[in-house]
């Protein structure tokens, strides 16, 4: 794949790639200068293709596990096609807040379910800008309170959930969590 492909059109990030390419090619390494450049480089695209890509997160879902158990709402209020079926919490990103953070806000407020993100956002292409992120819950001492977003809540094993109609995506997240 080419920078290009990878990075988008933004001039700032490919003429970084670029430059960062050019050091990867540079294959004389008579002197650890030379080295500590190729690194500090590698450092620089690293952070710029983490950053490039956050940027691109406007919304955070949580794969809420709790033992063998997921947490899943019956969506009721949205415009799309989710509507009647069973799905991740989850919601917009606010300014300034990353991904992580917002799953932990949007699970919280959607099911009054308290936890924390243990993975990074996975991105599939039917969704774009959105990160699905795991989350354990943080103590078992916890109730599931419904807002006006969803009209149940419930904890479910995989075997619950051959009855129920589930979200195109739920059955293939779980499955690249597992």
């Amino acid at each position: 794949m080419s920078w290009f492909g990878l990075l988008g059109p933004n001039p700032q990030y490919i003429s970084v790639a670029v430059h960062c390419q050019a050091v990867k090619n540079y294959s004389i390494f008579d002197k650890y200068s030379d080295m500590a450049l190729l690194l500090e480089f590698d450092g620089i695209l690293d952070s710029v293709l983490t950053e490039a890509f956050k940027e691109d997160f406007k919304a955070a879902v949580g794969i809420v596990r709790w033992h063998d158990k997921w947490l899943l709402g019956l969506a009721r209020n949205t415009d799309d096609d989710r509507a009647g079926k069973w799905v991740f919490p989850g919601g917009h990103l606010k300014r300034g807040e990353s991904p992580e953070e917002a799953v932990v806000r949007e699970v919280r407020e959607e099911t009054n379910i308290r936890c924390r993100a243990v993975g990074k956002p996975i991105q599939l292409s039917t969704k774009k800008g959105v990160a699905f992120i795991h989350c354990k819950v943080t103590s078992s001492d916890q109730r599931l309170e419904n807002n006006h977003e969803f009209a149940a809540l419930g904890w479910f094993k995989l075997a619950d959930m051959k009855g129920l109609k589930l979200y195109h995506n739920v059955r293939q997240l779980i499955d690249r969590i597992k």
